[in-house]
């Protein structure tokens, strides 16, 4: 355990430069090198998709089978996917709202994936939802986007085989919230992916949520959706790096004690997904304890406190402190009073 709190201190904080900078409003998005890498893998030319055929006939167990297409109803058969990090069963499939929430599955299939995802707008400048999609491990170049309820092709493969497939969420709760409602592949999922050995849950505002990353955010179209991506978030990245499970609980703008939204971080925390419904608690009783949590809050704090939002609304040092207390307190009451914290440093790069 000491042994991965040093390394989860080691990679936040080398994976929390380049979102630090955003502070400094430098565009911490894709490197150049990364998006020719995405660029040479993101399609065939048109020679050869002309003339490539895709067989749906993969040996298995010593037995050539014939894959056939199949549909499968997150609705009912949810266990047949690994949820990845907080996300809620519904009626209709599960919940994706958070950031970097999602799902991963693996089975044998060929051809195109769809996913039948449903978007619903929060915030009328973000109308849609963004996902990233991995295959095999591999990040995909497309960024995939959903507005309303849509039948989504997530990835398209092109060797029938076993293969492992995950999407993820890339827009905070506070923009939209998304559904996944079923799955659509040549072929049969086989049993959901493995957990993790370790488990690492993040507790953050803009800068965990990943706004600003991939682009200006005061720019024309301030505060979008359209410039964020939690899977490059400091928090994702981290946990990838240290081949961690994770859970990504944030929204921008929130604060410990006051922050640009009317609410603080606490309630937000203990609802299953407040901006969905803000009645229905999460069940921390049958959820996994995580190995570690990060806490990555106090700039919004710090913002409202020097009356940034004209409102006359101000939070002194000492409610700060008394609320952060709180925070610990209630964190560890859900989850235990011995689970370690990171709390790294909010204001390095603001000045003060």
């Amino acid at each position: 355990m000491k042994k991965l709190i040093r390394s989860a201190a080691l990679v936040l904080v080398l994976c929390a430069l380049p979102i630090s900078l955003i502070g400094c409003n430098v565009n911490a998005g894709p490197t150049a090198s990364e998006s020719e890498s995405e660029k040479e893998t993101n399609d065939m030319t048109k020679t050869e998709k002309a003339t490539e055929t895709i067989s749906n006939t993969c040996v298995i167990n010593g037995e050539t089978v014939t894959l056939e297409p199949t549909t499968v109803d997150l609705s009912k058969d949810h266990e047949m996917v690994k949820r990845l990090g907080r996300t809620v069963l519904t009626n209709t499939g599960i919940a994706c709202d958070h950031s970097a929430s999602g799902i991963e599955f693996k089975g044998y299939m060929v051809g195109d994936v769809t996913v039948k995802i449903s978007s619903q707008t929060i915030k009328s400048n973000s109308p849609s939802s963004y996902y990233t999609v991995y295959v095999d491990g591999k990040r995909q170049p497309v960024r995939l986007s959903v507005t309303g309820t849509e039948d989504t092709v997530i990835a398209s493969i092109r060797k029938a085989g076993e293969h492992t497939v995950r999407i993820v969420k890339q827009t905070e709760a506070n923009y939209t919230i998304s559904e996944m409602r079923s799955i659509s592949i040549i072929g049969y999922l086989t049993e959901a992916p493995a957990d993790k050995v370790h488990y690492i849950e993040f507790i953050g505002d803009s800068l965990t949520c990943g706004m600003g990353n991939i682009g200006n955010s005061s720019s024309v179209e301030p505060q979008s959706a359209k410039w964020e991506d939690a899977s490059r978030s400091y928090g994702y990245m981290a946990a990838e790096e240290l081949g961690a499970d994770y859970s990504i609980v944030s929204q921008s703008g929130i604060g410990i004690s006051y922050g640009w939204s009317r609410y603080s971080i606490a309630p937000f925390y203990e609802k299953a997904g407040y901006t969905r419904d803000k009645e229905t608690d999460f069940d921390f009783a049958s959820a996994r304890v995580p190995d570690l949590l990060v806490i990555n809050m106090g700039t919004n704090d710090y913002y409202i406190n020097k009356d940034m939002d004209g409102g006359g609304k101000h939070c002194s040092l000492e409610e700060v402190t008394a609320e952060t207390q709180t925070l610990i307190e209630m964190v560890r009451g859900k989850y235990g009073k011995d689970i370690p914290i990171i709390w790294p440093s909010r204001f390095v790069y603001l000045g003060d």
